[in-house]
């Protein structure tokens, strides 16, 4: 038992790095359930609904139209022929495109992002910056999945659900990760918790 109480407390110890990762993964899937407890929607219809009674989707019609724009600027600008058509439909003159809906826009991803931030360790006031230069980096970071995807689907339509569904889904995530961890190595460790 006693063994136990030692394997425990080595567990919880402050300078456990596993203990920190275990700590991230929790926070990731309890900021994901709170996102899905109070945003439903159907991504082919711009539909997103807070608790399921209030339509909600203006509040992400900013950033739909903004993804949508920015990713078809970043293709033409690297030589892609792409337009958007009505509800933002990124095409290319082959006929192959995809329609940029709220799932598109990285807003999860960045309420994830900012609540894994919130809960770590750290001073207020650095959260509070680097949460903000974090949003950008993902807004930026989301831009450039968009547009890999748009332009691998110009080509060959097969590969969407491959690096949509899987690939640059969970490469997004791995990134969120790399920046949770540059926070714990230069700012969780002030003790100084003022706000």
């Amino acid at each position: 038992m006693s063994e136990l109480r030692t394997k425990i407390k080595a567990f919880l110890s402050k300078d456990n790095p596993i203990r920190d990762i275990v700590v991230f993964i929790v926070m990731l899937l309890v900021a994901n359930a709170v996102w899905k407890f109070c945003f439903r929607g159907d991504n082919f219809h711009k539909e997103i609904m807070l608790f399921g009674k209030w339509d909600v989707e203006f509040l992400f019609q900013w950033a739909i139209d903004s993804t949508a724009y920015l990713s078809s600027s970043l293709l033409n600008l690297i030589g892609f022929d792409s337009m958007i058509m009505p509800d933002n439909v990124v095409l290319f003159s082959n006929g192959h495109g995809a329609k940029i809906v709220w799932g598109c826009t990285a807003i999860k991803q960045s309420f994830i992002f900012a609540v894994i931030i919130l809960f770590s360790k750290g001073r207020l006031k650095d959260k509070a910056i680097f949460i903000a230069v974090g949003l950008v980096i993902i807004y930026l970071i989301n831009i450039l999945r968009i547009s890999t995807i748009l332009g691998f689907l110009k080509y060959d339509p097969s590969t969407f659900e491959i690096l949509h569904g899987v690939i640059l889904k969970y490469l997004f995530y791995i990134c969120i990760f790399f920046m949770w961890v540059f926070w714990e190595e230069k700012f969780a460790e002030k003790k100084d918790d003022k706000k």
